[in-house]
């Protein structure tokens, strides 16, 4: 029984850190994540956000409007929780200028874990950019940058660094 239990444990230690996606770069011996940025701005100075516990991770065309919808959510270090919301027109490669109107937009939503009242959303700006660098088939990733002018209540951020990678549905 002890030896099941313990089986268990270590699958599911196993498990959880498979999830957390990261990278190691082995120029700067530092650890980096496939969905971060830095937000400056409103307090801000060169601040990382990088999801390094993913919870869902997921991107799905819809030919009716010709749109695909890229999800990720996750924690950042053991605090903050971060979803991003990507849009844009179309299925492919490419530099997508984007809008808070849409149809090219992000929405980033931070959360402190301890604090949900502490909710802040960030919307892209007119002008900020969306590149999409692999759109594979279904089964394998989406990856891809962003950068530009983000707001939240009125305050302006920038965005920098910003990467993302997921599943095609």
């Amino acid at each position: 029984m002890k030896a099941k239990i313990f089986s268990l444990l270590i699958l599911g230690a196993f498990m959880l850190g498979s999830c957390a996606k990261k990278t190691v770069n082995t120029t700067g011996g530092t650890t980096t994540y496939d969905d971060s940025y830095v937000i400056n701005g409103n307090g801000f100075k060169n601040v990382v956000y990088a999801i390094s516990s993913v919870a869902q991770q997921s991107c799905n065309y819809d030919a009716s409007s010709n749109t695909t919808t890229v999800s990720i959510s996750g924690t950042s270090g053991d605090s903050i929780a971060v979803s991003y919301d990507i849009q844009f027109t179309g299925k492919a490669t490419g530099t997508y200028t984007l809008s808070p109107t849409g149809p090219n937009v992000i929405t980033i939503t931070t959360t402190p874990i301890k604090n949900p009242n502490g909710l802040q959303i960030y919307s892209s700006n007119s002008g900020a950019k969306l590149v999409v660098a692999t759109y594979g088939a279904s089964g394998s990733k989406i990856t891809g940058t962003f950068s530009g002018a983000f707001s939240n209540t009125g305050n302006n951020y920038t965005f920098s660094a910003g990467t993302f990678a997921a599943s095609v549905q």
